[in-house]
């Protein structure tokens, strides 16, 4: 009938049909695109059928992309539930950047709080931590987990502070303060405070506010082990030193960044030697 009569469209629907309920649903899925393919399908219902085959056979990016194109194209009404499928698709796809406009527009359209969340989190995969923060603030006045919300923005003001420059040794403590490395793990340990006590998500922010003083604590013990390496090789660099002054007349230091410590090494070892010299 369908090679006699090809235009008539309630064929092959009824061909789809017939193989999906024999079980031959990825012959029944072919024949669907083969029809969405040839421009066949108009009506709302038979675009959300395609849109759902592609996503039920794992193809969250082709869904996606169709269903985007006929939004675009007025023939699938763009209506907050719309808005969110698209947004779901992208976001199984991966396709995080692409997710987040249509969130944007079901937010703002729907005015729910878990919209405005799901927005954060897409924000936040993309390590737009400012908009990311703003997005969960909304959604927190609307209701939302306030543990959740803290928990995802400390996180992402902790990965912002990642990609910042250790700061390098040695520092004085109004550099440690005003350091970008610094500040914004203040700022993460700020929003990590703010996960409520009685939230199940307490317990892990404390553990990383743990982590990140830890982490701080464990930069300071390293700038000292390295200045104390380095007084090391100084005192030894500036003790040859005053013995070929001794012998030569002459005082020069092998590195000169030891000059320095100069002072630190009159004060401990000559200025006891001088005093013994006095008293002699």
């Amino acid at each position: 009938m369908i090679n006699r009569w090809p235009e008539d469209k309630n064929l092959w629907d009824a061909w789809a049909s017939m193989l999906a309920n024999g079980g031959r649903e990825q012959e029944s899925f072919e024949v669907t695109k083969m029809l969405y393919i040839g421009g066949a399908l108009k009506s709302q219902q038979d675009l959300e059928r395609v849109v759902q085959y592609f996503s039920f056979y794992d193809m969250p990016y082709q869904a996606a992309k169709i269903l985007e194109r006929e939004m675009n194209a007025n023939r699938i009404k763009q209506t907050p539930e719309k808005l969110v499928q698209l947004s779901d698709l992208f976001r199984q796809a991966r396709e995080y950047k692409r997710a987040i406009p249509a969130l944007e527009r079901a937010a703002s359209s729907s005015g729910k709080a878990k919209l405005y969340a799901d927005l954060g989190e897409a924000l936040y995969k993309e390590n737009q931590c400012g908009k990311a923060e703003e997005a969960f603030k909304k959604a927190m006045k609307l209701g939302y987990d306030q543990g959740k919300s803290w928990m995802l923005i400390a996180s992402c003001r902790y990965d912002d502070a990642a990609t910042e420059t250790r700061i390098k040794c040695p520092f004085t403590a109004e550099k440690e303060k005003t350091a970008p490395w610094s500040v914004k793990r203040a700022a993460a340990i700020a929003a990590f405070d703010n996960v409520p006590s009685s939230s199940t998500e307490s317990r892990n922010a404390r553990k990383w506010q743990t982590f990140i003083t830890a982490e701080k604590a464990a930069v300071k013990r390293r700038c000292v082990f390295e200045g104390e390496v380095e007084w090391q090789n100084c005192r030894d660099d500036i003790a040859r030193a005053y013995k070929a002054e001794f012998l030569k007349g002459e005082f020069t230091l092998s590195d000169k960044k030891c000059e320095k410590f100069k002072g630190r090494f009159d004060k401990e070892f000559r200025s006891s030697a001088t005093d013994e010299e006095e008293d002699k």
